[in-house]
C-alpha cells in the first residue's frame, strides 16, 4: 500500500470510495435513506475536489494503482475525511492514513485533532486516542443523522 498526496485526478476514485464506504460499510448503523443522503455529498465531484484541496489530503493506493482509502486533515486540525473502500477494510489502511495525518499535524504544531465521527468510525477514533465530547444530530436533505464530536490532544 502506498500513501501519497491527493491530486485532482483522484476525484472520481475518491468519490467512489466515499460512496461505497457510506452505502456498504454504513449499513450496520444507518438506514438506507440516511446512507443515500449522506452518499450524495460525493455526487458533485468538482465540489468534492475543491473541499479536498483545502487541507492535507492523502490517498492510499494498492499495488495495482487502485485508490483504497483517503483522508484529510484541515489546517485547523479537523479530520474532515477518513474513508476506506469496503474491500480494503480491516486491513490497517485507515490506520496508515491516520498516522500520516497525525504526524503531519504534529509537524505543523497543531495542538489537537477533532473529528465528527459516524457510528461506524467512532470505535476507530476511540482506539486512536480520541475522546468523545458530545453526540449531535445533523439534518441533511431532510434526513437526520447522528454523529459524535471527538477530540485528541496532541501537545
Amino acid at each position: 500500500m502506498t500513501i501519497r498526496a491527493y491530486h485532482s485526478y483522484d476525484a472520481a476514485a475518491v468519490a467512489r470510495v466515499f460512496r461505497d464506504a457510506v452505502l456498504i460499510s454504513g449499513a450496520a448503523a444507518y438506514t438506507p435513506e440516511q446512507r443515500r443522503i449522506w452518499a450524495q455529498s460525493a455526487d458533485d465531484e468538482a465540489a468534492l475536489a475543491q473541499r479536498l484541496a483545502r487541507g492535507n489530503t492523502l490517498v492510499a493506493e494498492d499495488n495495482d494503482g487502485i485508490v483504497a482509502a483517503f483522508g484529510q486533515c484541515e489546517p485547523t486540525g479537523r479530520i474532515a475525511y477518513l474513508y476506506c473502500a469496503p474491500r480494503f477494510g480491516r486491513q490497517g489502511v485507515a490506520t496508515l492514513l491516520f498516522r500520516r495525518l497525525e504526524a503531519a499535524a504534529l509537524t505543523d504544531s497543531i495542538p489537537h485533532l477533532t473529528v465528527d465521527a459516524s457510528h461506524v468510525a467512532r470505535p476507530f477514533f476511540t482506539r486512536h486516542g480520541f475522546t468523545e465530547v458530545r453526540s449531535e444530530r445533523v439534518t441533511r436533505g431532510g434526513v437526520e443523522l447522528e454523529r459524535f464530536h471527538m477530540v485528541k490532544v496532541l501537545r
